[in-house]
Protein backbone atom coordinates (compact mmCIF):
# COMPACT_ATOMS: atom_id res chain seq x y z
CA UNK A 1 0.00 0.00 0.00
CA UNK A 2 2.66 2.61 -1.01
CA UNK A 3 3.36 4.53 -3.73
CA UNK A 4 6.48 4.07 -3.98
CA UNK A 5 6.39 2.97 -7.90
CA UNK A 6 4.26 6.06 -8.61
CA UNK A 7 7.53 7.78 -7.74
CA UNK A 8 10.10 5.46 -9.56
CA UNK A 9 8.13 6.80 -12.49
CA UNK A 10 8.25 10.14 -11.72
CA UNK A 11 11.84 10.07 -11.32
CA UNK A 12 11.89 8.60 -14.62
CA UNK A 13 9.98 11.18 -16.43
CA UNK A 14 11.45 14.00 -14.73
CA UNK A 15 14.74 13.35 -16.12
CA UNK A 16 13.05 12.26 -19.72
CA UNK A 17 11.53 15.76 -19.58
CA UNK A 18 14.44 17.67 -18.50
CA UNK A 19 16.73 16.63 -21.37
CA UNK A 20 14.28 16.70 -24.05
CA UNK A 21 13.93 20.79 -22.86
CA UNK A 22 17.92 21.19 -22.24
CA UNK A 23 17.53 19.93 -25.68
CA UNK A 24 15.20 22.11 -27.41
CA UNK A 25 15.65 25.24 -25.58
CA UNK A 26 19.13 25.80 -24.17
CA UNK A 27 19.62 29.03 -25.36
CA UNK A 28 16.42 30.95 -23.91
CA UNK A 29 16.63 32.87 -20.96
CA UNK A 30 16.10 32.09 -17.53
CA UNK A 31 12.52 33.09 -17.04
CA UNK A 32 11.27 31.52 -19.86
CA UNK A 33 13.34 28.57 -19.06
CA UNK A 34 11.94 28.61 -15.23
CA UNK A 35 8.09 28.89 -17.11
CA UNK A 36 8.76 25.89 -19.09
CA UNK A 37 10.29 23.82 -16.29
CA UNK A 38 7.60 24.44 -13.86
CA UNK A 39 4.97 23.82 -17.07
CA UNK A 40 6.77 20.23 -17.43
CA UNK A 41 8.32 18.78 -15.11
CA UNK A 42 6.42 19.97 -11.62
CA UNK A 43 3.28 17.69 -12.44
CA UNK A 44 4.10 15.63 -9.15
CA UNK A 45 1.40 16.19 -6.56
CA UNK A 46 3.42 15.59 -2.85
CA UNK A 47 -0.12 16.09 -0.89
CA UNK A 48 -1.78 12.53 -2.31
CA UNK A 49 1.40 10.95 -1.09
CA UNK A 50 2.21 12.34 2.15
CA UNK A 51 1.15 8.94 3.77
CA UNK A 52 2.10 6.59 1.28
CA UNK A 53 6.13 7.07 0.63
CA UNK A 54 8.61 5.61 2.18
CA UNK A 55 11.62 8.47 2.70
CA UNK A 56 14.27 6.87 0.81
CA UNK A 57 12.04 6.85 -1.81
CA UNK A 58 11.46 11.15 -1.56
CA UNK A 59 14.95 11.99 -0.77
CA UNK A 60 15.80 9.71 -4.37
CA UNK A 61 12.96 12.11 -6.37
CA UNK A 62 14.42 15.40 -4.01
CA UNK A 63 17.70 14.77 -5.46
CA UNK A 64 16.95 14.00 -9.08
CA UNK A 65 14.52 17.23 -8.87
CA UNK A 66 17.81 19.33 -7.85
CA UNK A 67 20.01 17.63 -10.28
CA UNK A 68 17.47 18.61 -13.31
CA UNK A 69 17.22 21.93 -12.65
CA UNK A 70 21.11 22.61 -11.86
CA UNK A 71 21.64 21.10 -15.11
CA UNK A 72 18.53 22.92 -16.69
CA UNK A 73 19.40 26.36 -15.58
CA UNK A 74 23.42 25.59 -15.85
CA UNK A 75 24.72 25.92 -12.63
Amino acid sequence: MTDDDDTEREVKNIVIRTNMLIRKFQKCSAAVKATLFKSSCLRFNTQHYSKYFKVGTMNKFRSCYNKCVKLFFGY
